[in-house]
Formats: structure tokens, C-alpha cells, sequence
């Protein structure tokens, strides 16, 4: 998946920095906040500022922050610190937005498949442009009356009202934190910039005190200090400087004061800076775990004497808080987002199968609906003995599950003479590897065919794979201009190419000269998932001239798409099969462990 973050060089927060810098620079070049880095961090988005257009959505940034004076317009020349009413501030770089604020027309949006916008940074008419990328805006200052439902053409709203609940996969507005980060974001990033362990201390939440900047704090913090000899911390106005401090804080603390939606708190978390507070106090309350819960001076201090006293029960407390952050606030909006744009995705599952695998197709189709809960088109290539007959026609399945069936001639019969013949010799007649199962497998060039190009990326699944759970996650997979697919001999890798070949003469060393046939790197084509601009006017063709040049192969189609789309095009990649210990998306069989599998392929 790519991502793309952007925001207008009109707007008053977030990063003042171009795309190509490390995370660590965009993060400490921001006016003020945080804000959505674990994008940039952990998901590795692009970052650019869009220079402003002069349209109706682009244009409603102004309705927003009417104490900012109108003074909008000088980010793009000017620092935040220099517009009057904002001296106070310190951004984390002299440059203003303009410095490197580019026309959203230079930016080649169709290699993004999300895209999140602060505000309305691009027009409608770019997005309606490009139908395979989900688009998503996020406001500022969360104005609710523009999250009830996407506005001016865009697919998702990001609301930042986030809860502990389960999402609805199938509303447009996505529940997402201004501050959205992983359990470990900000700790990795503070961490590796300093390259020294915390200090220890304790972190005063910005709103018990009065005023910005910071010059005076509640008297409880200067207690707590003497008590168990914490240094005292507080917010400072530049990000770095204040990202430091609550690196180097043991606790976060607040006290008395407005509420807060909560943006400090996973900050503080994804510092592993252990938070202490009334949850009613915050909007994302759900983060701070029963054994943290302390809503008056002496409930504080005697939270952190117990801590102080039990380092077992802080590094537990502080674990609990990591996992209710990346649970609730990164994993479930990005699943939730993730889902919307497998939704809008132009996408097919595809399949091949003549008459005597048709049966297996039907029990993999019903698999695929029922226990895989895809919705999406379905294209079954049927082969000359099965296209048009009683046995696919009547069948209630096909229209049940709406399958689209096409039809190309069996391959045998685009083929000349001569490799024909030579198939037949070497394949034989017998077995279940025979000539008739060759030709079959060899229908399998005909996904590589214009027709598919109606759809942007294709699952392929041999007749007779196995689904254990919904499908939904596998198309996230999906590269750009790629080809995925599992290593043949995964695990071992003890055998090379060449042992799938027939050692016959003069193929065999012809073939060797042309290709690296003693690679241990190539793939089955039991499930194949592939960007569709991988097809090309030839690329049926080539397949087939491979065929006719070393018509030798042991396993009928998969030696022919493994040469030409590892070595010669060389788009074609080992697919991800683990998603974590529990969870695999796919192997040949259940080889790590029953009910962890999403499909395999027996």
C-alpha cells in the first residue's frame, strides 16, 4: 500500500518540509503538533504542501480558526512565529510553507493508493481523475458539520472522535486521531535522535497550567519532584524540544484544567512516558487503563509511589497502554481505511478451469463467498470442454455468485505443430500430470491477456484453494507494476530451476545460456495477485514463444510465468504470507500451524 499525506501551504500546523528528507527531519520541522506522522513513519507516506487552489473546497479552510485574523494567506511566505498573534510560537524550521509548497497537477497521484489530506487540499476535478486511489480528508480543527459524510468527491472523512468501539467497516467516515501514531512511534524516533536511554521525570500535561508558553505549573508537580526525586517537565513550544522532554519523562500528569480530547496522550504513550489522569477528563480516556486512573492530588501521588515502589507494575501499566493505543487508535482506523479502499479498488477474483476441475471450482467459488465474504467480481476462463455446456450453465452457482465466463481456445490449439507434438511426447498420456492436464494448466497464459486490464489489480486462485477466513486483507498485498506469488520450493529452497525442466537436449542448455535456470528463486502460480499493468499487447505472445522455444517444462504453466515475469520483465515477487504469528495469509498447506491460515492451497 502507498500512502500520501498532504496539507495547503495555507494551513497553520504540521510539517514544514519537503518530500525527500527522513522521517525524523518532517517530524521536527512541524509549526506545532505531532499530528498524523505515524503516516510518514511507520506506513512510509510521501509528504508534500499543495500550493493553494482557488476553489470552493479548497477555499474552506477559511471558515476555520477565525482567531487566526485571516492571516492565512502569509504561511506561504512567512513562519508561523512571525504573523502577528503567533510570536509565541517556535516552529522546528525558519522556512515557510511556500519554501516547498508544489501545484497539486506535478504530483503523480496515480502511484498512491490512499491519500489523506488535511483539509480540502486538492480540487475535485484531480480526484475524479483517478478512480483506483481512496481519498480522505481530515480536518484541522474536526468541524463536525463536514464529517457527517464525505464532501466535494471524496470517498472518506476522517473524524477524530475516536473510541474503544468496534468500527462499522461500512460507514465513509473513519474514526482517526489528529495524532495517529504506533506504539512505539515517537519512542523509535526520540530514541535513535538522542541515542541515550530516558532520564526519568515527570511531564506536566500543557493544560494544568495557565498561559503558553509554560512559566508556572501546579503546585502538586514541584511535590511529586521532591517526594520521589523526578525532575519536572513541561511542554515546550518547539516540538523537538518538547518531544525530548517527554521522551525523558517517567510519567505524564494532568491535573486540573480544560479537558482534552487527547492528542498529548498518545503522544505520551508513544514515548513510553506512562500516562496518569481522570480518564472522564479526555476524550480518549480508554487509554489510560484502570491501574493509571487518578483524578485527584493524593490518588497521583500515591500512583506513583506504587509504581515507584513496583517497576514490575509500571512496565505492565505501560504495556497495557501501548496495546489500548495501537489497537484503537492505529490499527482500527487503518484497518477501517484499508477496508474502504479494498472496497473501492477496481478488483477481480479470477479463475481457470476445464471440464474435470470444475468441480473444484465450485467449492472454492462458495468458499470464496461464504467463509471469504468477497463481494467483488468473479471471472471464470472456462475451457473449450466446459464453455457453453450444460454443466456450467446449469449450474446455480454461477449466477448465484454473478461469475462472469469467458472463453479463449485452448492453448494446444494457438500453439504450432511442432511444440504441440513435442508436449504430447514428453508430458505422455498417462498420469495425472498427462498432456490433456498440460494444455489445461497452460489456460492459465490467458490471465495475462488485454481483457483483465478492464481491472486494476486480479487475485488468481487455482480451482480447489482453500479459504479459511474473509479474503478482504490479501489485495493490501498488492504492489504497483508487480506480480506476486510463493516461492516454489519454500522453505528449503534445495532444488533449482533447472529440476523443473526436462533434461533434454539441445533445450536444456539453450535454456541456460538465455536464463539463470540454477536459481533456487522461482514461484508456483497456485494464487497469483498482480497490478494488471503488468499486461502489455505481447505479453500473451512471449509467454507462448517461451513455450514453442523449450516446450520442456515439468509442471505445465508455471516454469513459462516464473521465466518471464522473474527474469525478463522481472516484476514478479515472493507474495507476504505472514501477517503476524497467528495470522498467514497463504501457503501451499497448513505448514505453520491449523486455523491460522487465510487460504492454502490443499
Amino acid at each position: 500500500m502507498k500512502y500520501c499525506l498532504i496539507k495547503q501551504d495555507v494551513y497553520q500546523d504540521l510539517y514544514v518540509s519537503s518530500n525527500d528528507t527522513s522521517p525524523s527531519d518532517i517530524l521536527f520541522s512541524s509549526m506545532m503538533r505531532v499530528g498524523p506522522f505515524g503516516l510518514i513513519n511507520d506506513l512510509s507516506a510521501d509528504f508534500f504542501i499543495i500550493k493553494e487552489e482557488n476553489t470552493e473546497e479548497c477555499q474552506i479552510y477559511n471558515h476555520f480558526l477565525r482567531g487566526f485574523g485571516g492571516n492565512y494567506k502569509l504561511l506561504k511566505t512567512q513562519p508561523l512565529n512571525s504573523i502577528p498573534g503567533n510570536e509565541f510560537f517556535e516552529p522546528g524550521t525558519d522556512k515557510a510553507n511556500g519554501f516547498f509548497s508544489v501545484n497539486a497537477e506535478d504530483i503523480n497521484w496515480s502511484v498512491y493508493d490512499i491519500v489523506i489530506s488535511i483539509n480540502f487540499a486538492l480540487p475535485t476535478n484531480i480526484i475524479k481523475l483517478h478512480k483506483n486511489t481512496l481519498w480522505c480528508y481530515l480536518i484541522g480543527e474536526n468541524n463536525r458539520h463536514l464529517l457527517d459524510d464525505p464532501k466535494y468527491g471524496y470517498d472518506i472523512a476522517l473524524n477524530q472522535d475516536v473510541t474503544d468501539q468496534e468500527p462499522n467497516l461500512n460507514n465513509n467516515v473513519v474514526l482517526f486521531p489528529y495524532t495517529f501514531l504506533n506504539d512505539n512511534t515517537l519512542y523509535n524516533v526520540i530514541n535513535n535522535y538522542l541515542r541515550m536511554d530516558k532520564k526519568g521525570g515527570v511531564f506536566v500535561e500543557i493544560n494544568s497550567c495557565r498561559g503558553r508558553p509554560v512559566t508556572s505549573y501546579p503546585d502538586l508537580f514541584d511535590k511529586i519532584s521532591d517526594k520521589f526525586k523526578l525532575p519536572v517537565l513541561t511542554h515546550k513550544q518547539n516540538i523537538k524540544e518538547n518531544l525530548i522532554n517527554l521522551y525523558n519523562a517517567k510519567y505524564f500528569v494532568k491535573h486540573g484544567g480544560r479537558d482534552i480530547r487527547g492528542n498529548s496522550v498518545i503522544e505520551a504513550i508513544s514515548t513510553s512516558t506512562l500516562v496518569l489522569m481522570g480518564p472522564r477528563s479526555c476524550g480518549y480516556g480508554f487509554l489510560i487503563g484502570d491501574d493509571c486512573r487518578a483524578t485527584s492530588e493524593e490518588e497521583i501521588m500515591q500512583k506513583i509511589e506504587y509504581f515507584e515502589n513496583n517497576p514490575e507494575k509500571y512496565t505492565e501499566a505501560m504495556s497495557i497502554q501501548k496495546r489500548l493505543l495501537k489497537k484503537h487508535c492505529f490499527n482500527k482506523p487503518l484497518e477501517h481505511i484499508e477496508n474502504k479502499w479494498i472496497n473501492k479498488a477496481n478488483k477481480a477474483v479470477v479463475f481457470v478451469a476445464n471440464l474435470p476441475y470444475f468441480g473444484n471450482f465450485i467449492t472454492t467459488l462458495i468458499q470464496l463467498h461464504d467463509v471469504g465474504k468477497y463481494q467483488g467480481p468473479v471471472v471464470l476462463i472456462a475451457g473449450d470442454d466446459l464453455y457453453n455446456t450444460d454443466h456450467l450453465n446449469n449450474n446455480p452457482n454461477i449466477k448465484k455468485y454473478n461469475v462472469t465466463v469467458i472463453n479463449f481456445k485452448n492453448i494446444e490449439k494457438t500453439l504450432n505443430e511442432e511444440t504441440k507434438n513435442k508436449i504430447v511426447e514428453y508430458y505422455g498420456g498417462i498420469g495425472k500430470k498427462n498432456y490433456n492436464w498440460g494444455f489445461g494448466c497452460f489456460n492459465k497464459f490467458y490471465l495475462f491477456n488485454k481483457y483483465f486490464k478492464q481491472f486494476k489489480y486480479i487475485l488468481y486462485l487455482d480451482t480447489g484453494v482453500k479459504i479459511y477466513r474473509p479474503i478482504w486483507d490479501m489485495f493490501l498485498l498488492a504492489k504497483k507494476d508487480k506480480i506476486l506469488a510463493h516461492h516454489d520450493d519454500f522453505p528449503k529452497y534445495h532444488w533449482s530451476l533447472s529440476d523443473k525442466f526436462r533434461n533434454i537436449e539441445p533445450y536444456i542448455s539453450n535454456l541456460s545460456k538465455e536464463f539463470d535456470i540454477k536459481t533456487k528463486h522461482y514461484f508456483q502460480t497456485t494464487i497469483m495477485l498482480y497490478d494488471t499493468s503488468i499486461i502489455n499487447d505481447d505479453t500473451f505472445d512471449n509467454i507462448i514463444k517461451l513455450v514453442e522455444k523449450y516446450p520442456m517444462s515439468q509442471n505445465g504453466d508455471q516454469e513459462y510465468i516464473s521465466l518471464y515475469f522473474h527474469q525478463v520483465t522481472k516484476q514478479m515477487e515472493q507474495i507476504t504470507i505472514k501477517k503476524n504469528d497467528n495470522y498467514y495469509y497463504y501457503d501451499y498447506y497448513q505448514r505453520y500451524g491449523v486455523n491460522k491460515y487465510c487460504m492454502t492451497k490443499i
